[in-house]
């Protein structure tokens, strides 16, 4: 294959795939790639139909390509603007408007108004889907003008002959014809606009599913086809919280009732974790992780795991025969997704384990953090160092309860 050849093909393929853009969907690229090119075949059909004629290019023909080159080049230049509807809207008024000044200039024994047929089909292909209206305008604009041609327009003063050649009973098959056209391209329309309608009512229930179980950004890349999800977190901060009063149903009380207060301690948890930017990670049993810093960095990690342990132990302590115990602790973190069946973002390190062990080894209706932890919230937290406690795999280690919020004006 020569350059030459090469070139060409480059730039016929520059010219069709004007305006089509990556974040489109395919039938979006696929509708602007068609219309390209049938205003491309429509530039070089009238060019070599003007010429062909054999007739100078006197001034009548002359402005008839003229408007018919213009009007189809500037479908290019609108789908580069990023304007579809408009693009679809000049090619079709250019489409007809040349198809009228060709039957005026050169006259209807060439039957080139039958084009107009396929004007009135053309636009329930070629405008986006949820232009209902501008797609049906315009075919039935088409059909108006080949009716006015064949029935009322005698350009060349010999409508009964055309008449007798094609016969009465033609014009009655054209007018069957469009009118089957715009029914089946309408109805096709409206059952695409259903059919994209529902599709986006399940793509935003895929969303809201995903960001009720993935964290948005975790959601978003999962949504965008990636697949393998794991990363390290230099500094984040991890909550265990445990609700003490719910491992089982009271005596006499009905699981339903036992899963209806459950159910209710957990959505409070779940309003407050959403309330304070804390990222809940997974519930299991009657315990909770939550974590800030991840997967989306934010220096300020340990005081907002901090201030919900506050909210959450001050509301819970309202709560008759409810208690909370939590622990924080902060460090590097590894996060990532797991599984394909029923996937999950889950936590994993050192710093996670030290996390679960301030909870179990703090109090009910107490805040416990570690030694890393307090360094970061004491400018704005009270609180009160404990004995050393002995932590699994940790050793003795000093630890701290939490006491509350730092009043203005006081310091560490």
């Amino acid at each position: 294959m020569t350059n030459a050849v090469l070139r060409v093909r480059a730039a016929l393929s520059r010219a069709v795939g004007a305006g089509v853009r990556e974040d489109m969907s395919r039938e979006d690229g696929w509708r602007i790639r068609l219309q390209n090119a049938l205003a491309l075949l429509g530039i070089v059909m009238s060019c070599v139909g003007h010429f062909g004629t054999g007739r100078p290019l006197d001034p009548e023909l002359l402005v008839h390509l003229t408007v018919t080159v213009g009007g189809l080049a500037a479908v290019f230049a609108l789908h580069v603007r990023g304007r579809p509807r408009d693009a679809a809207l000049a090619f079709h008024g250019t489409l007809m408007t040349s198809i009228l000044m060709g039957s005026w200039t050169i006259g209807l024994d060439y039957g080139n108004f039958f084009l107009l047929i396929l004007g009135a089909a053309l636009p329930f292909l070629l405008f986006p889907t949820r232009e209902q209206t501008a797609a049906l305008g315009t075919a039935l604009a088409a059909s108006i003008c080949l009716a006015v041609l064949v029935y009322g327009w005698d350009l060349d003063g010999d409508l009964a002959r055309r008449v007798a050649l094609y016969g009465p009973y033609q014009y009655l098959h054209q007018a069957m014809l469009v009118a089957v056209i715009l029914l089946v391209g309408y109805g096709s329309r409206s059952f695409n606009a259903l059919a994209e309608d529902d599709l986006e009512l399940e793509r935003a229930k895929s969303e809201r599913l995903l960001r009720s179980v993935f964290p948005e950004e975790i959601g978003r890349r999962l949504q965008a086809g990636e697949q393998e999800i794991a990363e390290r977190h230099g500094d984040a901060s991890v909550l265990f919280c445990r609700v003490i009063g719910l491992d089982r149903p009271a005596e006499g009380q009905t699981s339903e009732a036992y899963l209806a207060r459950l159910h209710s301690v957990i959505a409070a948890i779940d309003r407050r974790c959403a309330e304070f930017g804390a990222e809940k990670i997974k519930t299991t049993g009657t315990s909770f992780v939550a974590a800030a810093g991840l997967p989306v960095y934010r220096p300020d990690h340990a005081e907002v795991l901090v201030a919900l342990a506050l909210a959450l132990r001050d509301e819970f302590a309202a709560t008759p025969g409810i208690a909370v115990r939590i622990g924080v602790n902060s460090g590097p973190v590894v996060a990532g997704v797991i599984g394909q069946v029923r996937p999950i973002y889950d936590l994993w390190g050192d710093t996670v384990n030290t996390a679960q062990r301030m909870e179990m080894h703090g109090l009910a209706g107490e805040v416990h953090v570690s030694p890393l932890t307090f360094a970061k919230i004491n400018h704005r937290f009270e609180c009160s160092g404990r004995e050393s406690v002995e932590i699994k795999g940790k050793g003795a280690m000093k630890t701290y309860f939490v006491r509350g919020a730092r009043k203005a004006g006081r310091s560490p």
